[in-house]
């Protein structure tokens, strides 16, 4: 009878072990070539949003605020309520924008006031060949506003075709990516040079280097606060950027230098047998998006966003998916889009823990934006030292109206 009982305790045990954590996670001896990892996805955004030299966005802040006395025309009124969403919330909170204007007409604003991408990136090497950055990079709208992305899929093969419009920014590089997905990586036919591109060994050399530019005079210290230069974001081609969630900044006058180091997670066939929820994450094909085509743990949570954006204020942000017919917010809703963000993630908090103490996992939300089950990260690591471009100019003797950067 002892026996017995020592017997069943241990299948109980041993049960209950397998019951909460089906899943092991394992290291694997075995190192993985670089050149079956693409290269990442790389979306620099400039802090500048309005070149002081076209709309002098600090002199229609300090208009706004004198309420017996503003002089501003329609025209740089409208550029405030475009520059107003990508500058900080707080600036302009309280404001009243009155009516809202056609997204169209904002992002036309956004571009024709902000830097140029031509202007932003003079120079670009890579793998030590000398490129023109145009060939390299191509405009993307984020959340930040118009930033620059190297790598990233086509907006065909990143969204379905409902969310793509005409009046709105998407990346076009007219480049498939058929020899490469996520979770079955190149294909063994795939060239040396294949979409997503990717490198073929490691160091300096094999990599990526751009200069960055901006000019003084259109510089602006209220927008976007004190810090100025640019924000740069690596991440997984397919996945829209979040440029105000993770990034590190390229200062100006300084050189950086970043160290990538990918970590890839797979996830064993033999797991597609168990649901979702128990091994917390998804595969591409379980987890449909209405305006994505490729499931990413960051693609899940934008569109989540956008569709709680719209319940709570009848609108999206200008850079969020949406079908037809769903209006865009105007600088007079940028407040109810903030507070909806901050609302959802509390949501999602307060349904993930009350599910994680009764059944001990990590609860499904609203969202239900679980991991991708083959994931990249890629870890940065960075050192910075001086760039004299003054004395580097003198020393080859060029003209100052002939440095491109």
């Amino acid at each position: 009878m002892l026996s017995i009982y020592t017997c069943g305790r241990s299948i109980i045990n041993i049960w209950n072990k397998w019951d909460q954590s089906p899943v092991i996670v394992s290291f694997d001896e075995k190192s993985t070539p670089v050149w079956q990892i693409p290269f990442p996805a790389v979306t620099i955004c400039p802090e500048t949003k309005a070149k002081q030299t076209i709309f002098n966005f600090t002199n229609a802040y300090h208009q706004m605020h004198k309420v017996d006395n503003m002089t501003m025309t329609d025209d740089e009124l409208e550029n405030l309520m475009a520059v107003a969403q990508v500058c900080d919330a707080h600036l302009l909170a309280g404001v009243d924008y009155g009516d809202n204007f056609t997204e169209a007409a904002m992002v036309g604003r956004l571009r024709s006031i902000g830097p140029e991408l031509n202007e932003s990136l003079p120079l670009c090497t890579w793998r030590n060949i000398p490129v023109n950055c145009n060939t390299l990079f191509t405009e993307i709208l984020t959340e930040e506003g118009f930033c620059y992305t190297f790598n990233n899929l086509d907006s065909s093969e990143m969204f379905r075709d409902e969310a793509i419009h005409d009046d709105n920014v998407y990346v076009t590089i007219n480049v498939s990516s058929d020899h490469w997905s996520l979770e079955k990586g190149y294909t063994a036919d795939a060239s040396l040079d294949p979409y997503p591109v990717r490198v073929l060994g490691a160091g300096a050399r094999a990599g990526l280097f751009i200069l960055l530019r901006m000019f003084e005079h259109d510089l602006d210290y209220i927008c976007r606060g004190p810090v100025q230069g640019f924000k740069i974001l690596l991440h997984v081609p397919g996945e829209l950027p979040q440029m105000s969630k993770q990034y590190f900044r390229a200062p100006l006058k300084q050189e950086v230098i970043v160290s990538v180091r990918p970590n890839m997670i797979t996830t064993s066939d033999g797991l597609k047998y168990y649901p979702p929820n128990r091994r917390q994450c998804f595969f591409n094909s379980e987890r449909y998006l209405r305006y994505f085509k490729v499931y990413a743990q960051t693609n899940c949570e934008v569109e989540c966003l956008a569709n709680y954006t719209l319940e709570q204020c009848g609108c999206v942000k200008f850079s969020m998916p949406r079908a037809e017919g769903i209006p865009i917010c105007g600088a007079s809703k940028i407040e109810c889009y903030n507070n909806a963000e901050d609302m959802l993630l509390g949501k999602q908090f307060s349904e993930g823990l009350h599910d994680s103490v009764v059944e001990n996992v990590h609860g499904e939300t609203q969202c239900n934006c679980l991991p991708a089950c083959t994931s990249i990260n890629y870890d940065a690591e960075i050192s910075q030292a001086d760039f004299d471009w003054d004395n580097l100019r003198h020393a080859h003797r060029i003209p100052l109206n002939q440095v491109p950067g």
